[in-house]
């Protein structure tokens, strides 16, 4: 989780449009996570760490979303975007990310990564573009 935090940190800090650094983010995470089913991981793990471990694991969770989330209030801030609750459109853009690309695992909706990430902001995007 620490790494997946500091790869979107860094996609963030890009000097791109919002829209394009979520577009990044997106490709990152689905190309990461193209054969895993992440909950499902993280709930079967969560029995072999210990607390400090799992601590650890819902810290990193939590700088994750306040990293994303302060992209969306700099992006209000500069009428990049409209007004919207940013905690909102962090757990959003998040859950769209996770349906990834397979219709409950039997098959894909999309060819590629890079066309699922290109739909996944395009729908976000229409909600929270300027």
């Amino acid at each position: 989780m620490t790494r997946i935090r500091k790869k979107i940190n860094v996609l963030l800090q890009t000097n791109l449009p919002l829209k394009e650094r979520l577009l990044n983010i997106a490709k990152t995470y689905l190309k990461a996570t193209v054969d895993i089913d992440m909950d499902g991981f993280m709930k079967g793990i969560k029995n072999t760490l210990s607390v400090e471990q799992q601590k650890k694991i819902n810290q990193a969770e939590v700088d994750m979303y306040q990293t994303i989330e302060n992209a969306f209030i700099e992006a209000i801030n500069q009428k990049e975007i409209r007004e919207i609750n940013p905690m909102f459109a962090t757990h959003a853009y998040l859950s769209l990310l996770k349906v990834g690309y397979t219709n409950n695992g039997q098959e894909q909706i999309y060819q590629t990564v890079e066309e699922v990430a290109e739909q996944i902001i395009e729908l976000f995007w229409r909600g929270i573009g300027g």
